[in-house]
């Protein structure tokens, strides 16, 4: 990924249904420290994980999002994150068609 010139940027993800999971499609940047997640739906919880490749159900260990609450995910500067070939990514515990909002809190270069 490469580096962003914003203090944050925002993205939505759309989880089809339970099992589906959904990767970024726009970060975390190089420069992005944290990862604001925020559960849109008021029934299902989120889940929330880096894996090799979204598209399945996740794991027990995913972090959990309960519903109409956020959370802040530290994930540190790349060069102490996991390896490159792994993604973010979402999945929900139900319903269908459920929107994760990101927002991404990045690091500005002086």
């Amino acid at each position: 990924m490469a580096i962003t010139k914003v203090p944050f940027n925002g993205e939505v993800v759309t989880v089809a249904a339970a099992g589906t999971s959904v990767a970024t499609s726009s970060g975390p940047y190089d420069n992005t420290s944290s990862v604001i997640i925020y559960n849109t739906d008021g029934t299902n919880t989120v889940l929330a994980e880096w894996v090799t490749a979204a598209g399945g159900a996740l794991s027990a260990n995913a972090v959990r999002v309960p519903p109409s609450t956020s959370m802040t995910l530290p994930i540190g500067p790349q060069s102490i994150r996991l390896s490159q070939n792994t993604v973010l990514a979402f999945d929900i515990s139900g319903g269908t068609n459920i929107n994760v909002e990101l927002t991404y809190v990045n690091g500005l270069e002086s």
